[in-house]
């Protein structure tokens, strides 16, 4: 998802301040809005260990061990 948010603000130098505030926002509301953002956290879950896949280090080949 990408989007862009534009404001004003009278004060150059608040403009990191603003930013936080605008972010901070915009993040609360997607919460309130029952809104996930997604993750780009690999999660990888094994359930037999001994038929595990081991990948090669040039990411060619699978091989059972």
């Amino acid at each position: 998802m990408k989007f862009k948010a534009r404001c004003w603000i009278e004060n150059y130098v608040e403009t990191r301040i603003s930013e936080d505030q605008l972010n901070t926002a915009i993040y609360k509301a997607l919460i309130n809005a029952n809104i996930l953002m997604p993750s780009s956290d690999i999660i990888v879950h094994f359930a037999d260990l001994e038929n595990e896949l081991a990948i090669s280090k040039q990411n060619k080949d699978l091989k059972r061990k």
